[in-house]
C-alpha cells in the first residue's frame, strides 16, 4: 500500500522567503503626529531603519513609531473597514486619495464620512437620487442619498423617523435627503405625520 519513489524521482521542494521595498509610514515624534511615508531599510535591535520617501533622509526610530502602509490598490477603496492596515495614517491617506479625485463620501461600514469640497459638486440631482433608490447600502458608491434611502426602507419597515428620535439629531443634509426620499412616496405616514414633511436644511 505504499508507493516508494526512486532517486530520479524526488524532489527537494525549497521555499524562498521574497524580500522587497516595505512601504511603510514613520513620524520622528509620536507626540508631534506627523506620519511621512518611508520605507523600511533594516530590522534590528536598535530599532527600524527608514527612508524617508520625500527627504531622502535615513532614521532608526522604535517600532512604534513605524507601521505599515496598505497597498496602492487600496487608495481608493469606498469602505475604510476593507482596508488590511487601520492606523491613522492609512485612514487619512485613503481619504485624502479619494478626495483627490472628488469623492467626497467614503464609508466605515455602515457609517458615511463626508469631507467639505469648498465647491459646487452635481451630486445632489433627482437623477442621483433616483440612482439610489431601493439599493442596499454598500452595492453603489458612498453617497449620502445612499445612506439616506437606507434610513427611508428602515422608516418604512419600523414605521419610525430615525431623524426624529435620533441622539443626537441627525444632521440637516441627511433630513435633507431624507425628506426628498420621501417625497417620492408622500403616501407613507410616519407616527401620524406625513414624511415628506420631515424639516428640509
Amino acid at each position: 500500500g505504499h508507493l516508494t519513489l526512486g532517486p530520479s524521482h524526488r524532489r527537494v521542494a525549497r521555499v524562498v522567503m521574497a524580500t522587497g521595498p516595505e512601504p511603510c509610514w514613520a513620524t520622528l515624534d509620536l507626540a508631534a503626529d506627523e506620519w511621512q511615508p518611508a520605507t523600511v531599510v533594516t530590522r534590528g535591535a536598535a530599532g527600524v531603519e527608514v527612508l524617508f520617501d520625500t527627504s531622502g533622509s535615513r532614521a532608526t526610530l522604535p517600532p512604534a513609531q513605524v507601521l505599515p502602509q496598505n497597498g496602492p490598490e487600496q487608495d481608493h477603496t469606498p469602505d475604510l473597514a476593507q482596508l488590511v492596515h487601520l492606523s491613522e495614517p492609512c485612514l487619512l491617506h485613503t481619504l485624502g486619495c479619494r478626495y483627490s479625485e472628488g469623492a467626497i463620501y467614503t464609508y466605515t461600514g455602515t457609517i458615511l464620512i463626508a469631507l467639505n469640497p469648498w465647491r459646487e459638486l452635481s451630486l445632489y440631482s433627482e437623477e442621483q437620487l433616483a440612482r439610489y433608490r431601493d439599493q442596499p447600502l454598500g452595492s453603489m458608491p458612498p453617497h449620502l442619498f445612499a445612506v439616506a434611502d437606507s434610513a427611508f426602507r428602515g422608516m418604512r419597515q419600523a414605521r419610525r423617523c430615525p431623524c426624529r428620535s435620533a441622539s443626537p439629531p441627525c444632521s440637516p443634509h441627511l433630513s435633507d435627503a431624507l425628506r426628498r426620499r420621501a417625497a417620492q412616496r408622500p403616501s407613507l405616514v410616519v407616527n401620524g405625520t406625513n414624511a415628506a414633511s420631515l424639516p428640509s436644511s
